[in-house]
């Protein structure tokens, strides 16, 4: 128990970790196109400005929409889940998050190995102030209900988190009223006394050893290689990447630029480039032992520019970015993947492999969205610790045997 409550805890601090440069892109210099020299000047100002970011707010929205998807609940399910958060960060923990920007999974837990205060720094000088809410389709609630083992998962939630001081803190009210046992309001965990604890005794060593490529079984090595290979090789992406400044906007009375990116999916999977990087997964074992071999990757990449263009007709994927003229901060960031499968359906349809469930002329569809709009850069945030919390000692959670 103890060892899977230090798991998701670190999993969670380091989640926080990207509050401090939310919005700001890693140490590599920003992607600018086309753009004219002035207009990439204002991209990389941001980034700049960004990653020194002591405290904001921000108002996130994060919406799912499925449509004729077979299988689910409904024709139409639909997620969304919203966040209205303050942010504040003391000098060791902006510290700590500026040096985890651009790192890996496994850079990370490597360096935490080596000397874990970052991340007791970060837990300790991050202050958060968080409303978390979510609202699904009630079909989606109830079949979740219908397979959590005796839960009611409700149509609507709404969850408080704060951390103050290095501790984090739940607003347990709503959780309460669907699963017995659990407090009810606000309690606390010593988050940061916790980390430190694991750290000094060499929790994070014994990760980084266990991560070691030459230790893990070769599927996981393989996995790890792939994303390693994917991910140092970002400018593959930016060929198929398009940015163009639009009109100019106006946020609160902050005069912003306005930037648009564009990705070409099918650009991309039409590209020799990415037939070369399929190859290599299926080469290094990521693809597991019934990986492709590469005459059939061939034979269906051969077949990608014919029947591409009907496939990727209706995928569009791209986002936005509103960065203050005179202040370089970032003060809406937003990003969408829609795509209407109309074309796939009907080229399914004319050869006869429509899926079950599915007929002609079905509205088959999937839309994700993110926008998230910052305010109140490095002010003071007013964030402090719930009066009424109840507190979990520290040794409560020492004590549990790990299993």
């Amino acid at each position: 128990m103890r060892s899977k409550l230090f798991g998701l805890l670190v999993v969670f601090a380091l989640l926080l970790g990207t509050f401090g440069t939310a919005f700001a892109q890693d140490k590599p210099a920003p992607f600018c196109g086309d753009l004219a020299a002035a207009d990439c000047d204002i991209i990389t100002a941001s980034q700049t400005a960004m990653e020194g970011v002591t405290s904001y707010q921000s108002a996130g929205k994060y919406g799912v929409t499925l449509t004729g998807i077979p299988g689910l609940p409904a024709p139409e399910i639909v997620v969304n889940v919203a966040a209205d958060s303050a942010v504040a960060m003391d000098d060791a923990a902006l510290k700590a998050v500026q040096g985890f920007a651009g790192k890996t999974q496994q850079d990370i837990v490597t360096m935490l190995a080596a000397d874990g205060t970052p991340l007791v720094d970060l837990l300790a000088g991050l202050s958060l102030s968080s409303t978390i809410s979510a609202d699904v389709t009630p079909e989606l609630a109830t079949y979740l209900s219908a397979i959590s083992g005796g839960f009611t998962i409700p149509a609507k939630a709404t969850v408080g988190v704060r951390m103050v001081s290095g501790v984090l803190y739940l607003d347990l009210t709503e959780i309460a009223s669907i699963v017995a046992g659990v407090p009810q309001g606000w309690i606390g965990i010593p988050v940061a006394d916790l980390v430190k604890a694991q750290v000094d005794a060499g929790v994070f060593t014994q990760a980084a050893a266990q991560m070691d490529p030459s230790k893990l079984d070769p599927s996981t090595a393989a996995a790890l290689g792939a994303q390693s290979m994917i991910m140092g090789d970002m400018k593959l992406f930016e060929k198929f990447m398009t940015i163009t400044r639009g009109p100019d906007g106006d946020v609160n009375g902050t005069k912003v630029a306005v930037f648009d990116t564009k990705f070409d999916v099918g650009g991309l999977v039409a590209s020799p480039e990415f037939a070369d990087t399929v190859k290599k997964l299926a080469a290094s074992g990521a693809m597991g032992a019934n990986a492709p071999k590469p005459a059939d990757i061939d034979q269906v990449l051969s077949m990608i520019p014919l029947v591409g263009p009907m496939v990727f007709q209706g995928l569009e994927v791209g986002g936005s970015k509103s960065i203050g003229i005179d202040d370089s901060y970032v003060y809406d960031s937003s990003a969408s993947v829609k795509w209407d499968l109309s074309g796939l359906i009907q080229m399914a349809a004319m050869s006869g492999q429509l899926p079950a469930g599915i007929k002609s002329g079905d509205k088959v569809a999937f839309d994700i969205s993110t926008d998230v709009a910052n305010s109140n850069f490095d002010a003071d945030q007013g964030i402090v610790a719930p009066a009424d919390a109840m507190m979990i000692p520290l040794e409560s959670m020492m004590a549990q045997p790990a299993k």
